[in-house]
């Protein structure tokens, strides 16, 4: 065991030494593996990135909650689209009788939403969101007021015009201004301000930002526009009890929607019922095309690299033939060869997948402080270019070191 740890250590050193004394071929040796590497590893950081900024978006949808709505987040690419557009929203009639007859339900409440503008004083937002809740939407989704008030419960169950406002609507509409008790033009009606929320980081895809919308409450919304308009988007939104698995809640209320709309058996529904892993479940295929750009990319400039290093290992092998023949000559075996360049090698493509990784650790903090852009080299990345450096060095040297290694003592010491 002691002469294996020496024979590593003199390898070692002999490899050091070696790549130190021809500085330029060994950055240029390195410099196609940092690429592949910094290729590979930076596509899969990225994919990292993506995915934990969506998953965290989705998580804001609810894991516990459904969506029933005629519009399915499944998608599919076969299914007509006009059966989706022939559907019915759901009703306020429907939400009345689904929280009736649901047990496995928390709360239930009706979001209706509508893209329009809105208007204050002679200053206009465009592409602001109306959304339009019911009675229980404050038990599923929690709107932090940052100024004035929520809406009672009385004001949610009539059409009284007042609403609560994103920070960019009091922003663009408002400027410096309390917008608390002022009165905006949606679509040709007054409403009042009666709450301004709070401001929610934008970037990446917000699934809940709300910075853009003005909530009003459902029956006001529908003197606004109809609530089967094709236009708005309109959900009953479901929060299963505790305890109670999701899909459990889900199946109880697609046997109460089926009852309430009378669909026979041998029927398909003519709803939908959603939930945030389908979502999840929409974004695979793009992350999948992500990291097979990058492993196609990161592979071919490894590979290439891994060429420059086995060229340099060649090298290395015909400058050394004499010094090699010297050191079998004085006893050295073929293992120890062997070990020395391998060693230089690995060592060589090690260093090469090192600088990869550190550029893409100053890039990501440069995003992080720069633009705002939260992205991490995770330590699963950094073990991947590692390992993957080692093996293409691995690989690389392994046919040189053979080569060096099965030499004549008496030939060698002859070149």
């Amino acid at each position: 065991m002691l002469l294996f740890l020496l024979l590593i250590k003199e390898s070692f050193l002999y490899a050091i030494s070696s790549l130190l004394s021809n500085r330029l071929r060994t950055t240029l040796s390195l410099a196609g593996v940092s690429i592949g590497v910094f290729c590979m590893i930076g596509v899969f950081t990225m994919v990292d990135a993506l995915k934990s900024n969506i998953q965290d978006n989705i998580n804001s949808l609810g894991k516990t909650t459904l969506y029933i709505s005629k519009f399915s987040w499944d998608f599919q690419p076969n299914y007509p689209w006009w059966k989706y557009l022939s559907r019915p929203n759901p009703t306020l009639l429907e939400l009345r009788k689904v929280r009736d007859q649901s047990n496995l339900a928390e709360y239930i409440a009706y979001l209706g939403t509508f893209n329009t503008h809105a208007s204050y004083d002679g200053k206009e937002m465009e592409n602001v969101e109306l959304h339009g809740i019911s009675t229980q939407m404050d038990k599923i989704e929690t709107l932090p007021v940052k100024k004035g008030r929520y809406f009672t419960d009385n004001e949610l169950e009539s059409a009284k015009n007042v609403c609560v406002i994103g920070d960019k609507v009091r922003k663009e509409l408002f400027e410096n201004q309390d917008p608390i008790g002022k009165d905006i033009l949606v679509k040709g009606k007054k409403v009042r301000v009666i709450g301004v929320l709070e401001y929610k980081e934008e970037g990446g895809m917000n699934f809940k930002s709300y910075n853009s919308n003005i909530y009003v409450t459902i029956r006001f919304f529908s003197t606004i526009v109809s609530l089967q308009d094709s236009e708005i988007e309109a959900h009953l939104v479901a929060l299963s009890k505790n305890n109670i698995p999701v899909e459990e809640c889900g199946i109880e209320l697609e046997g109460i929607m089926r009852s309430l709309r009378k669909i026979k058996p041998v029927e398909e529904n003519n709803f939908s019922i959603n939930k945030s892993d389908l979502v999840a479940k929409n974004f695979e295929p793009f992350f999948s095309i992500l990291s097979l750009a990058g492993i196609f990319i990161g592979g071919f400039s490894i590979i290439v690299g891994g060429f420059g290093i086995a060229n340099t290992m060649f090298v290395s092998v015909k400058e050394r033939t004499s010094l090699i023949g010297i050191q079998k000559a004085l006893g050295a075996k073929n293992y120890f060869i062997l070990f020395q360049f391998l060693f230089e090698s690995i060592l060589l493509a090690l260093a090469g997948g090192i600088v990869g990784l550190v550029v893409i650790a100053i890039i990501t903090i440069i995003l992080k402080y720069a633009a705002n852009i939260t992205i991490a080299l995770t330590w699963d990345n950094s073990t991947t270019g590692i390992i993957l450096s080692s093996t293409i060095g691995l690989l690389a040297g392994i046919i040189p070191a053979y080569m060096a290694s099965q030499m004549s003592p008496v030939e060698a010491m002859r070149k």
